[in-house]
């Protein structure tokens, strides 16, 4: 395979590339992956799915990583009290408000923002001057307000701004350029899909400048106050975000925020406490924007093939060209062919565009459009495939099963992850009613066993601990 490797990443268009044969002995055909040399992935790349390789040796201790054991766990609410008795009948206290409008917006229109928008949105960081301390809508501990606000925008996607960096001025209400036409670094790594990151609009970045409160309250009170001025910030920026059609996504910033230093100027004593991703918010049916030009992957392709075809012996062309955001890797950096052969063989698969029949599959087509903002589903299409994360799966199994007036196990819609397949396996009340409850009733075990494992270990309030206790 080197030598096809090496023909491939000699292509100007190419940024890395690797073969693998798929099939067995009798029937093997190449097929390659190539990472364009431009393009959408020059950016900030996403962290991936959460892994254990992902988090430092003491952080592992007691996490989850099972995508469905991270479901569960969120389904139990863990944060809920449930093991206090009452000396007396609860206080009932009445409800006026409805539910909260916010929520995460990780797809955005095809659309640049406009200035005006994001100018209204960022107004609810501005100080107001003229008195003793400036006013803010969000409080900070002694006055100190030392968490400050950076924005990156891309070229061409808010009206009237040129991309680069920026400061925001909060007592101006102006945006300072830092670095006109700067790009993030590669190294960036979000905790977001990269369809995100490839299509946002702006990211909007808080940082804490601990000389600024460091001398009031300490390193470690210093630091634990700018996380939670950074988080008020966050709220009050979500919660008008909407009204202003613009869509936000808080971001954890996995890796290489120290490549932020050079195009927001930032010093020694500045610290990256947490990251917005923001674009046009989408409208109702509108398609989401995609990362790439599909015409411009096809003409790189059909370039490349025949590039090949020059330098290469026939044989050893591949028959399929697959463009990628990254080559998977091994733990050493060497590209792993094994999970090369399944990403292709994901790629590969001819988009099914079968349209739903009948009641229940035009049901549960409808309700996945709906949660993921698409226009048509294909009844074979993983929905994993079309961008569903576990948030998007529990959003769809509530609207379905009230929907379908009926119940069923989460776990359907992991194990079922197609329309046809889900809507089988709901029809045949048996499989997942009667065989999926005892799936759903060891989840609901495993929870109420952390519970009491958790009541163990919580000393009871008002009784002293003893010596055993203690030990």
């Amino acid at each position: 395979m080197g030598e096809i490797d090496s023909a491939l990443v000699s292509h100007p268009g190419v940024r890395a590339g690797a073969a693998v044969a798929l099939g067995d002995r009798h029937h093997r055909r190449l097929v390659a992956c190539l990472v364009p040399a431009h393009g959408p992935t020059d950016g900030p790349r996403s962290a991936g799915a959460l892994s254990p390789d992902a988090v430092s040796g003491d952080g592992r201790a007691g996490m989850l990583f099972d995508e469905l054991e991270r479901v569960e766990f969120k389904l139990a609410r863990h944060g809920v009290r449930t093991d206090l008795t009452a000396v007396s009948a609860p206080v009932e206290l009445p409800a006026t408000a409805g539910p909260p409008v916010r929520a995460s917006q990780r797809r955005y229109g095809d659309r640049p923002v406009p200035l005006a928008a994001l100018a209204a949105l960022l107004e609810c960081l501005r100080s107001h001057e003229g008195g003793a301390m400036p006013k803010h809508a969000y409080a900070s501990a002694g006055n100190a307000y030392a968490v400050q606000t950076y924005l990156h925008v891309q070229d061409g996607r808010v009206t009237g701004l040129p991309g680069g960096a920026y400061y925001h001025d909060p007592a101006a209400h102006q945006l300072i350029p830092l670095r006109p036409g700067a790009t993030l670094s590669r190294d960036l790594r979000f905790g977001a899909d990269q369809q995100a990151l490839d299509t946002a609009a702006f990211t909007l970045f808080l940082v804490a400048d601990m000389d600024a409160i460091r001398p009031l309250y300490g390193v470690r009170a210093a630091r634990d106050l700018c996380l939670i001025e950074a988080g008020l910030m966050s709220q009050l920026l979500e919660d008008a975000s909407a009204a202003h059609h613009i869509g936000l996504c808080q971001l954890t910033v996995a890796g290489g925020a120290e490549t932020l230093s050079e195009p927001f100027r930032l010093g020694d004593g500045h610290e990256v406490l947490h990251a917005l991703l923001g674009g046009a918010l989408l409208r109702a049916g509108e398609r989401p924007a995609e990362p790439v030009d599909p015409a411009a992957g096809r003409a790189l392709v059909e370039d490349v093939r025949s590039y090949l075809a020059a330098r290469l012996p026939e044989y050893l062309v591949p028959g399929q060209l697959v463009t990628v955001d990254h080559l998977p890797l091994t733990p050493t950096g060497k590209v792993d062919r094994g999970a090369l052969a399944h990403l292709v063989a994901a790629e590969s698969r001819e988009a099914d565009t079968t349209p739903p029949v009948g009641e229940l599959e035009t049901t549960i087509a409808g309700v996945f459009q709906e949660v993921l903002g698409i226009d048509s589903i294909g009844v074979g299409v993983r929905f994993f495939d079309l961008g569903a994360d576990s948030t998007a799966i529990v959003r769809a199994f509530r609207i379905l099963q009230s929907r379908l007036a009926r119940r069923f196990p989460l776990t359907a819609m992991f194990e079922h992850g197609s329309v046809r397949a889900l809507a089988a396996a709901l029809s045949d009340d048996a499989g997942v009613d009667g065989g999926r409850t005892e799936l759903l009733a060891a989840a609901r075990h495993r929870a109420g066993l952390t519970r009491a494992v958790r009541r163990r270990q919580q000393p009871t309030r008002g009784v002293p601990a003893t010596r055993e206790d203690r030990a």
